[in-house]
């Protein structure tokens, strides 16, 4: 055998075991109203449990640094949909607001409000630990591809993260315009 055939199997060897590892299954786990803020597990399995609704995963590589992040990134967008879940509260509040003048109802949307908010700082706290997770991958990229077996796990937690960060960038802004909208009509309520 010549030295490019020994080679081409040893490619063609690690390529398939890559395949192999890419059709077991990967573990995920599911992001709890809990690990947004410890204050908060009282409304886990909740009507104020917006995660119960839309759950929000991420992918348990094995790699201690894409797990990091794989976890971070979730974290910042199951804050998000929580913030957005309350923000949904609070319209229905404020329409109750609308109707009757009710009191209670206007303290009800402005504590909702402080508790999005309070939501929306911790993910903000999480955001700063995803770009130092995100930096750490990239300072240390040789790590990701020192177990190949590891590979299509890995793969999948990566892709699944930066997808749960696609979709807070791409609502974020409705999301604060509706926020705000909803600030200013409590102070003119």
């Amino acid at each position: 055998m010549t030295k490019r055939t020994i080679i081409t199997i040893a490619v063609l060897a690690a390529f398939s075991l890559v395949l192999m590892a890419g059709s077991c299954d990967v573990e995920t786990k599911t992001v709890k109203l809990r690990q947004l803020d410890k204050k908060l597990k009282k409304y886990e399995d909740t009507k104020w449990d917006g995660l119960k609704k839309k759950k929000v995963e991420y992918v348990v590589s094995g790699n201690d640094r894409v797990d990091k992040f794989s976890k971070q990134s979730a974290l910042v967008y199951a804050a998000f949909v929580q913030a957005q879940h309350i923000s949904d509260i609070v319209a229905r509040d404020m329409k109750k607001l609308k109707k009757k003048k009710n009191k209670k109802a206007k303290e009800r949307a402005e504590e909702n409000l402080k508790i999005a908010k309070k939501i929306l700082v911790n993910s903000s706290k999480n955001a700063e630990k995803l770009v130092k997770a995100g930096q750490d991958l990239v300072n240390n990229y040789e790590d990701l591809i020192s177990d190949v077996t590891k590979a299509p796990a890995i793969l999948k937690a990566l892709q699944d993260s930066i997808k749960n960060l696609y979709k807070v960038i791409e609502e974020s802004p409705d999301l604060i315009k509706k926020l705000t909208k909803q600030i200013k009509a409590i102070i003119k309520a």
